[in-house]
């Protein structure tokens, strides 16, 4: 064992919450170690993210400041350097820009509307200067003193160790928390259980035109609906939706093929393994946005936004190691790529469907040092839900939004948006039909209401560990977190928590016992809207 790292503050996960906090507390002067179990640090905001949600519904009320706006104005410096133009916002879910726009688009006067994966990778690495960093790595132990109940050193797998004052956790996979022993739960039938929410629980998957396959964490094909199910907290069978890969495509003439992935266990690629596929989708749809549901970043280039969970027989959320998601990573590129490959190649596709994607590729200039699988394939894994963390400071949907307004929180981040609503996804209603499970009954749809994400939704159970923060996976419904999962929401978050760990080593205490009028005031002098 040896001490690589001694340093101010530990931080696991290189989201946007995990590069807030690093880019603000070395703007602090404090000393700073990064890890995340992925080859290349930023998440979504560098693996296809593509359209940032900022939450805010206008220039004076969006939610994004400090280091986390930075952010896409040096995504904007890296696009102009790229040759790319501003212009102003177009409609990019359906449609590519119009001629006229020939650029990225801008959201308000300073941040761009879209912004492709190298422009937020030179975002990034300016957010990491000074930061010392562990890619590619797993916590084996973290040891926290059995008395004063203070996290001390982290234990890699590969016996290198960092100590810390004070810690982070800032990764959906919640490693860091978990190594600690604080209590997870995951899924979204056990909210009737762990948050007693009423909208938790029932999935209908009959909106879709053509119904897909959807698998429980036992392989078991299921359709239909899943009615509610009272369950122990983190066992909710079903989970749809909560991860695809999003990716950059490109129309541009250097445009690289799809390939044919190569199976995790060794086989070769064989069309047999999307026999449902192709019959039930391959058959029938026409273009590349029935797959994708496409965003267009400019008239050449597309980010891929949710898809198919096709051939997705287990729940990445209850891999409990860095080599079962790995796997799960390569199984479900397999299956994701392999029909990009197959919707160009095969002669079993529907004629119009091949013909769209004749056009279409993989870039060539970006994605290039950083991908999975192939060249141009996005380096990061979009997962759309995460663990949450259990403690006395959960909330609910029925604390947020207009349900909220008069109450008192230590906010840490504000929330506002509209909770995301999938097609594939509904929840019964007490007094019978059903709903989206993003429309909630009293929701923060359009922007329509902020919320605060109080400082006790952050903090672990008392009596686990006093000088850590759960800022990947705070103590939040599944619900609440299709409100609040946005990368600009997380990096707001993360620099607030940040404003903590500094007072925390300035005055020599866990962060767990900061007094927020100290964070509020210091946040307030530097501008930042939490």
């Amino acid at each position: 064992m040896a001490i690589v790292a001694d340093v101010d503050v530990f931080v696991m996960g290189s989201g946007g919450a995990g590069l807030s906090v690093g880019a603000r507390m070395r703007k602090f002067g404090l000393s700073v170690a990064t890890a995340d179990e992925a080859q290349w640090p930023g998440g979504l905001l560098t693996g296809g993210l593509g359209l940032p949600d900022y939450v805010g519904v206008g220039a004076s009320t969006d939610t994004l400041t400090g280091v986390g706006r930075q952010f896409f104005i040096d995504c904007e410096t890296a696009a102009i350097a790229d040759g790319a133009v501003v212009g102003s916002p177009a409609d990019n879910t359906t449609t590519p820009p119009t001629a006229e726009v020939r650029g990225y688009g801008r959201q308000y006067a300073d941040l761009p509307r879209r912004y492709l994966p190298e422009w937020g990778r030179f975002a990034r690495d300016r957010m990491l200067s000074g930061i010392q960093p562990f890619w590619d790595i797993e916590i084996a132990d973290f040891a926290i003193d059995p008395v004063t109940k203070l996290g001390g050193v982290v234990t890699f797998s590969d016996g290198r160790q960092v100590r810390a004052k004070q810690f982070a956790s800032a990764s959906y996979e919640a490693q860091l928390g978990r190594a600690a022993r604080v209590p997870y739960t995951a899924g979204r039938s056990e909210n009737r259980a762990t948050y007693n929410e009423l909208l938790a629980g029932a999935y209908s998957n009959n909106r879709n035109i053509q119904p897909a396959a959807l698998l429980n964490p036992k392989g078991d094909i299921i359709r239909g609906n899943q009615g509610y199910t009272i369950v122990a907290p983190g066992i909710g069978e079903l989970r749809n939706m909560a991860f695809n890969w999003r990716s950059t495509f490109s129309q541009r003439s250097d445009r690289l093929p799809f390939q044919a992935p190569t199976r995790p266990d060794g086989l070769p690629f064989r069309e047999a393994d999307f026999e449902d596929w192709i019959a039930k989708r391959g058959s029938v749809y026409t273009n590349i946005e029935q797959i994708s549901s496409g965003q267009f970043v400019d008239q050449y280039c597309m980010t891929t936004n949710g898809g198919s969970q096709w051939g997705s027989p287990m729940e990445y959320i209850r891999c409990k190691t860095k080599a079962q998601r790995r796997l799960f990573w390569a199984w479900h590129y397999y299956y994701t790529a392999g029909w990009y490959y197959l919707a160009q190649t095969s002669s079993r596709v529907n004629p119009a469907l091949k013909a769209n994607m004749a056009l279409w590729g993989l870039p060539a200039n970006h994605n290039v040092t950083e991908w999975f699988g192939q060249r141009g394939w996005s380096s990061h894994l979009y997962v759309r839900t995460s663990h949450r963390m259990m403690c006395a400071g959960k909330i609910s949907f029925e604390n947020i939004g207009r349900a909220a307004r008069g109450l008192t929180f230590e906010s840490m981040g504000q929330g506002g948006y509209h909770a995301d609503s999938h097609a594939k996804c509904h929840a019964t209603l007490p007094g019978g039909g059903y709903m989206q499970d993003g429309d909630m009954l009293d929701d923060v749809q359009d922007g329509r209401s902020y919320w605060g994400l109080p400082f006790a939704a952050i903090k672990p159970p008392a009596g686990i560990i006093h000088n850590m923060l759960e800022i990947g996976c705070p103590a939040v419904s599944e619900i609440v977190m299709c409100s609040l999962r946005m990368e600009p929401t997380w990096m707001s978050i993360g620099e607030a928590a940040a404003i903590a760990f500094y007072i925390a080593i300035r005055d020599g205490i866990p962060v767990t016992e900061v007094p927020y009028a100290k964070i509020a005031e210091i946040a307030s002098s530097l501008g930042l809207k939490i």
